[in-house]
């Protein structure tokens, strides 16, 4: 699996980490099976947004 992390914003007592993923379905499959199993240590929220030219990072990568 290809990922590169993007960011992290921590703000009100939550985290957010966002990731640039080549194959989403393996990681969709990967996230599932842990929500599913409830195998986390922590809550978490995932959303996988299409983003195939970068639009949705460019507030991330712009100072």
């Amino acid at each position: 699996m290809i990922t590169l992390f993007l960011a992290r914003i921590t703000w009100n007592k939550t985290r957010e980490l966002i990731w640039r993923v080549y194959d989403p379905e393996i990681s969709n499959n990967f996230l599932r099976e842990i929500i599913t199993a409830k195998s986390s240590s922590r809550q978490f929220d995932c959303r996988i947004d299409p983003d195939n030219n970068w639009e949705l990072a460019t507030w991330h990568l712009t100072d």
